[in-house]
């Protein structure tokens, strides 16, 4: 459900200090700079060199700063996502979580459409209805590749965000990684 690369990005420390330095305002899963993209060419190849298979970034998504929240959550996706790109741009921590009561890994354990995701996250917001999984220290430069519907968290550290998503005419077996 994760990949974890060392040292994804070689020079991180002159990224850092530029962006951090920009307004960062509040959004769904943390702070982040509103309406700012930051994507370098050919990254998209490199993604898709890594997971051996063609990925294409969505452009809106993608390239984004955040300062995430500590709260347990998975990401947004769509029909095609394959995989959210986290770059730790400082250290941080990296969890992901099982649900006590009902041993869910991932949001589709738990629920099966938006209106009852939502209800699942507001009724288990408290910590004590988690166990960690996994805990992995992400390294100035480190990037983890997650699922998105993998229930996660992360330091309050700055990261680069990606949203790595297959070809439409991919099918939906692979999506969901069968």
């Amino acid at each position: 459900m994760f990949i974890h690369i060392h040292r994804f990005y070689e020079k991180t420390e002159e990224l850092r200090n530029t962006v951090s330095l920009l307004d960062f305002k509040p959004s769904r899963h943390g702070s982040e700079i509103l309406n700012f993209n930051l994507i370098s060419p050919g990254i998209d190849g490199a993604f898709s060199t890594l997971l051996n298979h063609k990925i294409i970034l969505n452009k809106e998504m993608s390239g984004v700063f955040r300062k995430p929240n500590d709260k347990i959550h998975v990401e947004d996706f769509g029909p095609t996502t394959s995989w959210i790109s986290l770059v730790a741009l400082e250290d941080t921590i990296f969890k992901t979580w099982k649900h006590k009561e009902t041993g869910a890994t991932t949001i589709f354990e738990v629920a099966n459409n938006p209106e009852k995701a939502l209800e699942f996250v507001n009724n288990n917001a408290d910590i004590a209805n988690w166990d960690i999984v996994s805990c992995i220290n992400l390294y100035s430069g480190d990037m983890v590749l997650i699922k998105p519907w993998l229930w996660h968290s992360l330091d309050n550290k700055l990261i680069k965000v990606f949203y790595l998503e297959l070809p439409q005419e991919a099918d939906k077996e692979t999506i969901n990684g069968n």
